[in-house]
């Protein structure tokens, strides 16, 4: 398998921001790459970089053997940018048009494959409605139509699935997957970390580094998690560990005062290592509730991992997310919960994620256990209300089967069903 995007210690800057730090990688004809990583972490740019529409400061990069930028290898790629490049006084259809035109569609095909991309992201019943009239969802359906437009041997998509709702994006990524397998370079950056589950192999980015690159299932293995989210809190705990530490070096090297320190040094390296393995064990997450449930709200108090904010005002959900600086949203109306995440840190969202599921299971284990009491207390008052001699007979005659009626009974309180509907079924045994 030959490779057809080679990057070769590549380093950008953008002032003092370092978002690239000298990667190199190899990716082989046919394969179909997730590139995942927090906001401002460097996906755009990398793929900007593949694309050759900035100047690197430094290394090189080549697609299918030529040297980026090359406007030959432009045509031979479909891209769809983060954000939409169209033209809003057109139709979809005429974009579609425009951009074929661009790509040099055969005219013969061209109805054809309209027909099919339109398809794919439900468009169809649209394409003739002026783009300005889109919701911002339909644009980012549109934007990905045009990328899969042109038979191009490799695929760069920016974020596909922002907008798109789940259904379709099912849909997307079963398309994706159909054009991998007839032997399509592909390269998605995605903040959704199960969607990363498809691919068959992940780039993780952060800082400007890979951290981590290989099969979804081969890291879960090494890092021992079931998730690729989990993957990537554990990577990037690894990573900002290194950070700190080449920090300490180069700050005791500048001052030639510190080289008195030089037998200390390495204690105080070991004794903070220690201390930000401590604190990225310990990752707590700010969680907003809006009128959450006392029980619930206990639960919660109790976890260590997630700092709750008390939410009590008519803002949207999206500014309170940010004047908060929460990492999600937890509501609750009429014993439905809602939870809204901020999506800014892929690491806070996961906290979040897990310790709610653990609470909110707590929850519903105390709410049940409290509930099965209740029905046992009322299963014996219910007997006592009966005759004497009914009571006697009951009791001699349930033996082995109170069990089975009690937990017939159980089961009527989810279902709301009254005591009294039970009360011939005693008399039976």
């Amino acid at each position: 398998m030959t490779n057809v995007i080679t990057l070769e210690k590549v380093s950008k800057s953008f002032g003092q921001n370092h978002v690239l730090k000298n990667i190199s990688l190899q990716i082989k004809n046919g394969q179909l790459i997730g590139l995942i990583g927090p906001s401002g972490t460097g996906k755009t740019t990398m793929i900007a970089a593949i694309l050759g529409m900035i100047k690197l400061d430094s290394g090189k990069i080549t697609v299918l053997d030529k040297s980026m930028p090359n406007r030959e290898v432009l045509g031979k790629i479909g891209y769809m940018a983060q954000s939409d490049a169209l033209y809003t006084s057109l139709s979809g259809r005429e974009n579609l048009r425009f951009f074929a035109g661009l790509m040099k569609q055969p005219g013969e095909i061209l109805r054809d494959q309209i027909k099919r991309v339109s398809e794919i992201v439900d468009l169809q019943d649209s394409l003739d409605i002026r783009v300005s009239n889109y919701s911002g969802g339909m644009k980012r359906r549109l934007s990905l139509a045009i990328a899969l437009l042109a038979n191009s041997p490799i695929i760069l998509l920016d974020e596909p699935t922002v907008g798109i709702d789940p259904e379709l994006r099912v849909q997307v990524w079963a398309e994706l997957r159909k054009l991998h397998k007839s032997g399509k370079t592909i390269i998605v950056t995605t903040h959704v970390m199960d969607e990363v589950e498809h691919v068959d192999r992940v780039l993780m980015l952060r800082n400007g580094q890979i951290i981590a690159d290989d099969l979804p299932q081969k890291l879960e293995s090494d890092y021992k998690v079931n998730s690729i989210e989990k993957v990537f809190i554990k990577a990037g705990e690894k990573m900002r560990t290194l950070v700190i530490f080449e920090r300490i070096l180069k700050e005791l090297s500048r001052d030639k005062r510190t080289l008195a320190l030089v037998f200390l040094a390495p204690l105080l390296v070991l004794g903070l290592l220690y201390l930000i393995l401590q604190s990225n064990t310990n990752l707590s997450a700010r969680l907003g509730t809006e009128n959450v449930s006392p029980n619930l709200m206990k639960q919660l108090k109790k976890n260590s991992k997630i700092n709750l904010v008390a939410i009590n005002n008519k803002r949207s959900i999206s500014r309170n997310l940010k004047k908060y600086h929460l990492a999600a949203l937890l509501k609750q109306k009429n014993q439905k919960l809602t939870v809204t995440y901020q999506n800014a840190d892929t690491s806070l969202t996961a906290v979040v994620k897990e310790n709610l599921v653990k609470s909110i299971t707590k929850d519903q284990i105390k709410s049940i256990k409290s509930k099965i009491n209740q029905s046992q207390q009322e299963l014996n008052s219910v007997i006592k209300s009966l005759p004497t001699t009914e009571q006697k007979a009951i009791e001699s005659k349930l033996g082995s089967k109170k069990m089975e009626i009690l937990y017939r009974y159980q089961k009527s309180i989810f279902m709301e069903t009254p005591i009294a509907v039970f009360l011939p079924q005693l008399r039976l045994f």
